[in-house]
């Protein structure tokens, strides 16, 4: 099993906290490891490679996928909470910015999507190979010869319009 990516995240459930290392491969799955034993805690099955590192967020871990979905995952189960279909294959990390996780496609669209819901908030024509990065108050896009600094509306503004 390669390990392309890897990211150390804390899981918090009601009395302890676990750390997890995330890893994504070209067998077309997620795995998550008890960092401190080695232990196999879950697996997800994609339908393509997994390129890019993951973005964990309040308990759920978000990961793109060459079968062009964009997926929610619970990090105590790596049960599905939502996937979203892109316009192409993800092969970089995403970001997660004031309740919105970011992420782009080769297809050279980036997206900013509610971190709870999975819906569209957010829709960008550039963006490609290089993750989306962000600071406490930006994200910035890297298209192909550029890069484009936006200063996002939290999940909860963009709710209210």
């Amino acid at each position: 099993m390669p390990n392309l990516s890897t990211l150390l995240a804390d899981e918090i459930t009601e009395r302890t906290i676990r750390l997890l290392r995330l890893a994504g491969s070209t067998d077309r799955n997620v795995y998550a490891f008890d960092a401190k034993t080695g232990e196999l805690v879950w697996t997800f099955a994609t339908g393509g490679f997994v390129y890019g590192a993951a973005a964990v967020w309040k308990k759920t871990v978000y990961v793109g996928s060459y079968d062009g979905l964009f997926y929610a995952l619970d990090a105590r189960t790596g049960e599905k909470v939502w996937s979203f279909e892109a316009d192409g294959e993800i092969s970089g990390s995403a970001t997660v910015l004031a309740g919105i996780v970011y992420f782009s496609t080769l297809a050279g669209t980036s997206y900013g999507l509610n971190a709870g819901s999975g819906a569209e908030e957010w829709i960008f024509g550039e963006g490609k190979y290089a993750p989306i990065v962000a600071d406490r108050e930006r994200v910035y896009v890297t298209g192909y010869a550029r890069v484009y600094g936006f200063e996002p509306k939290s999940a909860e503004d963009a709710a209210e319009g």
